[in-house]
């Protein structure tokens, strides 16, 4: 992909130069967030608890786009970026200066070959928040929405998409790492990571939406017997040299055998994730992930043990 074309959905234009997109200098680490929906809380929580973090941010719905940009009046108890006033918003206060940390790409990222456009699903806007005060946009997918999905509706508009790894390249040569790729697409999370090749294995750690309701919400998904795609995610991870961190019903984190002793080396630090819950309940997800972890490793070893003896 030439630097023209990736200008094309870069805001503000400003922040791509010879290819490359720009971040300040006090920028130490780089994050990755697919999938922004209206607010982009995840990289607001990051980018306000991190003033050394930077986020690039890919979104391919243009009403969140239009939100991204000028402010959206949702949810105000969620942290949100606001790009055009350069803050971070929370109980509609600013709380923090972007400080151009934040760069935004306007496309879908799927395993196409390059620069395309594909179909995308918008989905009607759907009631939300305590008695249903709130009209939100964020479940729009590459697949066409089920009649079990919340939305009443939907209609296509060709949106560009392009191959993860695209945006990977595009990363400034000073960072030799990406703390985190973070994946929400609606059941579009096995061909995001996919779509990123070899690349991929420059993040230390992986997020991505793993549950059961996308493959009920969308059409056409890649999913085991347990109606999820969180297993075929899961043996092309582990095939790309990375093992589970941490999981619970919605979310799946990964993390790089390859580059594990980054975590410590540079205090790379996961908790209060939004997708994870900080305080008591994140202890509890905690606990039961790693006793079900212990119970299906000992599985496995045993399996092991008796194929094994199976085969002498």
């Amino acid at each position: 992909m030439n630097q023209g074309e990736l200008s094309k959905i870069t805001y503000p234009r400003e922040a791509l130069q010879d290819g490359k997109l720009l971040l300040p200098d006090t920028v130490r680490f780089i994050r990755i967030d697919v999938g922004l929906a209206a607010h982009a809380s995840h990289s607001a929580w990051f980018l306000h608890l991190y003033k050394d973090r930077g986020s690039i941010g890919i979104e391919p719905d243009p009403r969140c786009i239009e939100k991204l940009i000028h402010g959206s009046d949702l949810y105000p108890e969620v942290k949100r970026v606001i790009i055009n006033k350069q803050m971070i918003m929370h109980h509609n206060k600013s709380i923090c200066d972007l400080e151009s940390r934040f760069v935004l790409v306007n496309c879908a990222i799927s395993d196409v070959e390059a620069l395309d456009y594909v179909p995308f699903y918008l989905t009607d806007a759907q009631l939300a928040g305590d008695k249903n005060q709130y009209k939100v946009f964020g479940t729009s997918s590459l697949h066409m929405p089920t009649t079990e999905h919340p939305s009443s509706g939907y209609h296509i508009q060709n949106v560009m998409a392009m191959p993860l790894s695209e945006v990977i390249k595009a990363i400034p040569d000073r960072f030799e790492f990406i703390e985190e790729i973070k994946i929400d697409t609606e059941g579009h999370d096995y061909q995001v990571v996919k779509s990123a090749g070899e690349f991929i294995k420059r993040a230390v750690y992986v997020t991505v939406e793993s549950g059961s309701n996308a493959p009920k919400h969308h059409h056409g998904l890649v999913v085991d017997s347990m109606n999820s795609t969180r297993s075929v995610i899961e043996e092309y991870m582990e095939s790309m040299g990375f093992r589970i961190d941490f999981q619970d019903s919605t979310d799946q984190r990964y993390i790089n055998i390859r580059l594990k002793h980054l975590v410590n080396l540079h205090g790379l630090n996961t908790d209060g994730d939004p997708l994870i819950l900080e305080g008591k309940s994140s202890l509890r997800k905690r606990l039961r992930f790693r006793t079900k972890k212990l119970v299906r490793d000992a599985g496995k070893k045993i399996t092991r043990i008796l194929k094994r003896k199976k085969s002498s």
